[in-house]
């Protein structure tokens, strides 16, 4: 199963992969969820993300990486994230 993911960058770089990670573009009030799967800190924005083209956060760039770089084996933030769309209805 692939997932649509990708990093959100705190400050501009031009030599970035657009893909992986995109200019910084993505606001803290857009993100899903508030508080961080993993810890339930609050969400940062130097540490948000496109997860399914939603935007989600975490308490740290670490927890972010991590997520990113092992999506499959992460499936307790997949679903948290995924009942977070679902409840908003936008599943």
């Amino acid at each position: 199963m692939q997932t649509d993911f990708s990093l959100e960058r705190s400050e501009p770089d031009d030599q970035h992969d657009s893909e992986a990670n995109p200019p910084s573009s993505l606001a803290l009030a857009d993100a899903i969820n508030t508080r961080c799967p993993r810890s339930g800190k609050p969400i940062v924005a130097s540490s948000l993300a496109i997860y399914r083209g939603y935007t989600v956060g975490f308490c740290n760039q670490h927890c972010r990486d991590d997520f990113a770089a092992n999506i499959e084996q992460r499936p307790n933030d997949r679903k948290f994230f995924d009942d977070a769309i679902s409840k908003q209805g936008r599943d």
